[in-house]
């Protein structure tokens, strides 16, 4: 005896397609907008916190996010903005410095009598990570409903 088949007739999955990919395109800008805003809000308060001496450690400090430099330190303690990083499948960030001197710095505990403070990158990260955690919550979760 012959089995009987179950037949589908599918209509509306290219709009179902066009809906993934445009919500996946949303959740890709969203994460990149995240990871921006957590970058620059840690690079400003890093560099508000690295010691002075002459200022040049505050002005080699960086953001980049996707590879793109968003963020450059000043010797006043600020940050001055430089552009917007491109999206991407997956968006990463990096706050540095670049004085060769910067981790001595970091590391040791030292007295600075002109400003700033030993662990200038590495507090202000741990202060704000839940924030940081929260940006891209909500940044996804707007994603998901663009």
């Amino acid at each position: 005896m012959p089995k009987k088949g179950v037949t589908f007739n599918l209509r509306g999955l290219a709009e179902v397609q066009k809906g993934f990919n445009r919500a996946l395109k949303n959740i890709k800008h969203r994460s990149t907008e995240a990871t921006t805003d957590n970058v620059l809000d840690l690079c400003g308060e890093a560099v508000k916190q690295t010691p002075v001496d002459t200022g040049a450690l505050r002005g080699s400090g960086y953001g980049t996010v996707n590879g793109v430099r968003v963020a450059k330190g000043k010797k006043d303690g600020s940050i001055k903005l430089l552009g917007k990083a491109p999206d991407a499948e997956v968006s990463y960030g990096r706050v540095g410095f670049g004085e060769i001197y910067a981790v001595t710095q970091h590391e040791l505990k030292q007295n600075h009598p002109k400003g700033g403070n030993d662990k200038y990158l590495e507090n202000p990260f741990k202060e704000g990570q839940n924030r940081y955690l929260q940006r891209y919550k909500d940044g996804v979760g707007k994603g998901c409903k663009d």
